[in-house]
């Protein structure tokens, strides 16, 4: 065996399959073994194997052993003279395992190789060749000497940034995205050490390397995507600390007699700097749009409080400190509305701006009403600070998206002019799928990967990718996995990326898209959903609909009793979804699997397959299953609770995974042994 590749799965599916796609085109006809280890994932990753890549051999573990542990368990078992530890998020090109195969072939000394790596933006990433993290470069790196300075020998010595990226080094650190290893080497200094978790042990390993007499070597001449980090986000506390806490490890194990009291404690002041940036900078991303509106109310009532007074009053007909007491209150409460009611999602839309802000109006004037004698002023001001909130509050969202500040509101921003590489069929297809997706786009048409494929509707050939993306400005390019190779996908993203272009690659076996927009953004996973119930505001807009509908439900008892089959357990259901331990309408309990896992919901007193139509078979009832996660929709919620009021008083709960399903999942998993 000449290669055995190893990559260790944790609730990423659909690039583990994008992955394991690139992996077989890459291994033919070379004598290739390949596991996958599975940390317990609950994605359906074992379905996906089991029935797309049977080829594959499978570890599954029961928990998250983390990734060295899970690389070692197939690293025993391994039988290449080679092993390549590989990232699921990563995209190997054709000729990949080849070229690296001769090079260690070559290089007997060679004990260990790292490659290019560009991330989904198409952008060389650094870390594909790395210095040991010595207090001074570490020091540097940590303080942003690095990033000031990224070709200096001794500022960017962290990443080697004097090293060219497109030529042949020896470097001391390889990245744990692409690893690959001689065997005989890990038989001399063992295996990868199980005290890290996550991070660190890459340099452990690439040290160890070095220490026993063997060569660390970076090789620019095959090039790999990698998407980074999908399961850790870079920005997060967890990220910073589980970093950190693995170089502090790193530290005590090397360099115990070379002032490590030292660098320790500068690790734990990086810990501490940089997860004080990281909670300060997401505070701040978070805060920013409740503060300006908050500001904007506060302004309006300002105003209004001595303008009304001076309109039908007289001056000191208000309490002076009004503004210092009882209309903050007021504020806060319009603002929270706005937050509970989706105003600050990410991607808005004026008619979902408009309602949150009809229901921050409401609940202000109601709140207003039921207020002591002390909070209540005037009823005009109130009015009048609602109708303020409309005036001011969207425009300046229209400013600020304007300023680029926010995102556009979805369907009023720039249309974005995309273009697609592959064969007809699949160039089509992509087409179809945007559509049916909603988005607003200009479709400029398609690219093909030869001049005989040339029709009347193609823009040009691959070949002509980056004078077609300069001469029609395209935004997004979408290359069709089946047609496109790795390859040719890779050196196309390399040369548009100067262009700012965004890319995407469309999977239409596995039915869906992977992106990465930025150096800095984690592999983002595109479904053809467009509203899924998984979505925040979703959640906030089910439960508030589960409150309303239960409020209602108890005032209009007296009409509605009558109708409802089980009257005694009619108040119980009441009280449940308002506690929370129920949703009135949630999954059907006679599915027992689903290709794909759906987001957890609270147990159902009635289910998404009481829709209008009646489904008779279980393939039916997965469907409407799969479609209500998919594109939730509160109309439907009231529709489904409207046909089936008599059945408000069920017993019987609809839950995520009833009985039935756990048996059929623990016996599935007792079968991959």
């Amino acid at each position: 065996m000449k290669l055995s590749v190893v990559i260790v799965n944790y609730n990423v599916r659909f690039f583990l399959s994008q992955c394991l796609a690139s992996v077989q085109k890459a291994a033919k006809g070379l004598d290739v073994e390949v596991f996958v280890v599975d940390n317990n994932s609950t994605d359906g990753s074992y379905a996906m194997l089991r029935d797309s890549f049977p080829w594959v051999k499978l570890i599954v573990n029961h928990e998250n052993v983390g990734f060295s542990k899970a690389n070692n368990q197939a690293i025993r078992q391994a039988e290449g003279e080679y092993i390549l530890l590989l990232n699921p998020d990563t995209i190997v090109q054709e000729d990949s395992f080849r070229k690296v195969i001769a090079f260690m072939d070559e290089h007997p000394k060679a004990g260990g190789l790292g490659v290019r790596m560009i991330d989904g933006s198409g952008k060389f990433l650094p870390e594909s060749k790395r210095g040991f993290p010595t207090p001074m470069a570490s020091f540097y790196k940590i303080f942003g000497f690095t990033r000031l300075f990224p070709r200096s020998s001794v500022f960017a010595r962290y990443y080697l940034g004097h090293l060219p990226e497109d030529k042949t080094n020896r470097i001391d650190v390889l990245a744990g995205a692409f690893m690959l290893l001689r065997k005989e080497t890990l038989d001399q200094i063992g295996l990868l050490d199980e005290t890290f978790f996550m991070y660190g042990e890459d340099i452990d390993l690439s040290y160890r390397i070095q220490q026993a007499g063997y060569e660390n070597y970076y090789f620019p001449e095959t090039t790999i995507i990698h998407y980074k980090g999908e399961s850790t986000r870079k920005g997060s506390f967890n990220y910073v600390r589980l970093f950190y806490k693995a170089m502090l490890i790193f530290v005590r194990k090397h360099y115990a007699t070379s002032g490590a009291w030292l660098f320790s404690l500068m690790i734990r002041l990086a810990i501490f700097f940089r997860a004080s940036l990281s909670l300060l900078k997401r505070s701040l991303q978070w805060l920013w749009k409740p503060l300006v509106d908050a500001v904007l109310m506060f302004a309006g009532f300002s105003w209004l409080v001595p303008a009304w007074e001076q309109i039908a009053h007289e001056p000191g007909y208000y309490p002076r400190d009004l503004l210092h007491t009882v209309i903050p209150i007021y504020v806060l409460l319009f603002v929270v509305t706005l937050l509970l009611s989706g105003a600050y999602n990410r991607h808005w839309r004026i008619r979902g701006f408009l309602r949150s802000w009809f229901t921050a109006a409401l609940v202000l004037l109601v709140t207003y009403s039921l207020m002591g004698e002390t909070f209540r002023f005037s009823r005009a001001i109130m009015i009048l600070a609602a109708g303020w909130g409309l005036i001011s509050l969207l425009p300046a969202r229209l400013v600020m998206a304007k300023l680029g500040w926010l995102n556009y509101p979805v369907g009023k921003g720039k249309n974005n002019r995309i273009v697609s590489v592959g064969a007809h069929a699949q160039i089509q297809k992509v087409k179809e799928v945007l559509v049916s997706q909603g988005n607003r786009f200009q479709w400029l048409g398609g690219v093909v990967l030869d001049e005989k494929d040339e029709t009347g509707d193609t823009l040009g050939t691959l070949a002509q990718l980056q004078e077609i993306v300069r001469i029609n400005h395209v935004d997004e390019i979408v290359y069709c996995a089946e047609d496109v190779s790795a390859g040719e996908m890779i050196r196309s993203m390399v040369q548009a990326s100067s262009q700012s272009v965004r890319f995407r690659i469309f999977n239409s076996e596995g039915g869906f898209f992977i992106a990465s927009h930025s150096a800095n953004d984690v592999g983002d996973l595109i479904l053809f959903d467009i509203n899924a119930i998984s979505l925040p505001e979703n959640r906030r807009r089910k439960r508030a609909l589960d409150v309303i509908v239960s409020l209602l439900g108890f005032i209009l008892s007296p009409f509605i009793v009558p109708f409802v089959h089980s009257k005694k357990f009619y108040f119980s259901n009441i009280f449940k979804v308002l506690k929370g331990n129920k949703t009135w309408v949630g999954y059907s309990s006679e599915e027992t699997e689903t290709d794909i896992e759906l987001p957890d919901l609270l147990p159902g007193v009635l289910s998404c397959a009481d829709a209008p139509t009646q489904w008779k078979s279980h393939v039916d009832v997965k469907k409407i299953n799969t479609l209500y996660a998919k594109d939730y929709r509160i109309l439907n919620d009231l529709e489904i609770i409207r046909r089936n009021i008599s059945k408000l008083g069920n017993t019987k709960s609809y839950d995520t995974i009833p009985e039935e399903r756990e048996n059929h999942v623990e016996g599935d998993r007792a079968r991959r042994y």
